[in-house]
């Protein structure tokens, strides 16, 4: 009987070390970016006509700091509305585009993953009113003119208007914002000469209309 209640004892306490809990270690962290996976009406259409684009991504995402990351050029009066739907991201135009204009809707970091918060950086959505896409750009760095230091966040402008006011009161027609090296980029722009600015935006409006807010410019015309 002793040995019998042994063996028992032996065969218990195998049991019980194999039923230890081991945490699940979940797989490997996703590093990657949402990608695109298609876009209706198509990232750079020509004769665009809608009114609403949806941009399907190949997982679930979200916006953040949607106000400040998105760029569009040229400038729209009225911000278009934009919502997250799972994995698609829907955009609401709600200003009247005009005729033969290629618009540029950049979302700089706004896009990210649900999971692990991995960023598209400047996720761009791009299309044309008329039968072609411009695709002239401009790039710079933007300094601070007292240590030569880059300046971030810094609002490139760029006018087909030559007044040197018009920055006062005039918003731009393309716009760029400088990143932490001070370094920007204006891309899909028409053919044409333009008179640039950079402002120190503070009030996130696009004029100089505040006496702490500071200007750059260009002392010759782009072209």
């Amino acid at each position: 009987m002793n040995y019998k209640y042994f063996i028992l004892f032996i065969i218990s306490i195998f049991f019980i070390a194999c039923a230890q809990v081991v945490p699940l270690s979940g797989g490997e962290k996703d590093l990657d970016p949402p990608k695109e996976v298609e876009s209706f009406p198509k990232n750079a259409s020509t004769n665009f006509s809608s009114d609403e684009i949806e941009i399907e991504f190949d997982e679930f995402i979200q916006t953040q700091n949607l106000t400040t990351q998105l760029i569009i050029s040229p400038f729209m009066e009225t911000n278009p509305e934009v919502s997250v739907k799972n994995k698609k991201l829907i955009i609401k135009l709600q200003d009247t585009l005009s005729p033969n204009t290629t618009y540029s809707l950049n979302f700089g970091e706004a896009i990210r993953d649900i999971t692990e918060n991995n960023l598209i950086p400047n996720y761009k959505y791009v299309f044309s009113t008329g039968d072609f896409i411009d695709s002239l750009s401009y790039s710079g760095t933007v300094i601070n003119a007292e240590d030569l230091t880059p300046k971030e966040k810094i609002y490139v402008l760029l006018y087909n208007q030559f007044e040197d006011s018009v920055p006062l009161k005039e918003k731009p027609r393309y716009i760029a914002i400088s990143d932490k090296d001070g370094n920007f980029s204006i891309t899909n722009i028409a053919s044409g000469t333009y008179k640039l600015f950079a402002i120190n935006d503070i009030n996130g409006n696009y004029l100089f209309d505040l006496p702490n807010e500071e200007i750059a410019f260009s002392d010759s015309l782009i072209t």
